[in-house]
């Protein structure tokens, strides 16, 4: 999109997407932990203990997508389309360095979410099995088995879509387990307005990508629970 567009184009569209995402922290328990270039972290669970850290961030990753939508990509009439990664997992967050300091978050879950998000689709919310097993159970009908998959740095992992947009491709999940369709049900588009969210839920982190192809943009999400209680996303 850099080579295409003005840099201060691609800034101000930047800007618009994640002032809205910015919105939803203050009406959600999530921290927002950081923007580097095109991506936007966030995290559940990790300022105060959220035993419902991976539900917050599902909720998250919902307003994120709608959120995202208003905003168009630059030059076109197209809204972006974000990719979503979550991963629910242990951290650990602290200030490092001597100049120019901030708090960061560090460790495989992480990594993980930013993999799901790498390795998800556009307009989708893709999620490891570790955050999936803490909410299955929750709503059956909104989850399709992806399948399998070779994830750097982890090896194969079975990963599942949360309320596909549109019907993405599935595949074997022998031993899944919680009820989830395997395959490409059709999409179940989120519904506009207000995201609740119960007292108690778990923080999240989430990663917003913005770059990618001309006519898309890519915002990752992942989920990453810390001491078994937050939740990271990377979009």
């Amino acid at each position: 999109m850099g080579a295409l567009v003005p840099p201060s184009t691609v800034l101000d569209m930047l800007n618009a997407l994640y002032t809205r995402f910015d919105g939803l922290t203050q009406g959600l328990p999530v921290y927002k932990v950081d923007t580097v270039g095109d991506c936007y972290i966030a995290a559940a669970g990790l300022v105060q203990p959220d035993p419902r850290h991976a539900e917050t961030m599902l909720a998250f990753a919902r307003a994120m997508r709608r959120e995202a939508g208003k905003v168009l990509i630059p030059g076109t009439s197209q809204p972006i389309r974000v990719r979503i990664g979550i991963h629910s997992g242990r951290v650990m967050s602290g200030v490092v360095g001597s100049i120019r300091r901030k708090y960061s978050i560090f460790g495989d879950a992480a990594n993980t979410a930013s993999r799901m998000e790498t390795l998800g689709e556009p307009n989708q919310i893709h999620v490891s099995g570790a955050t999936y097993n803490l909410v299955q159970d929750k709503a059956p009908s909104d989850w399709v088995c992806r399948g399998e998959i070779e994830v750097k740095g982890r090896g194969r992992m079975i990963t599942y879509w949360y309320r596909p947009s549109t019907p993405p491709g599935g595949g074997s999940c022998s031993g899944s387990g919680g009820g989830a369709t395997i395959g490409a049900p059709p999409g179940l588009a989120d519904a506009a307005g207000t995201v609740a969210v119960p007292n108690g839920s778990a923080a999240d982190t989430a990663a917003v990508h913005t770059g990618g192809a001309a006519d898309t943009a890519a915002v990752p999400i992942g989920s990453a629970a810390i001491a078994g209680g937050p939740a990271v996303i990377s979009v």
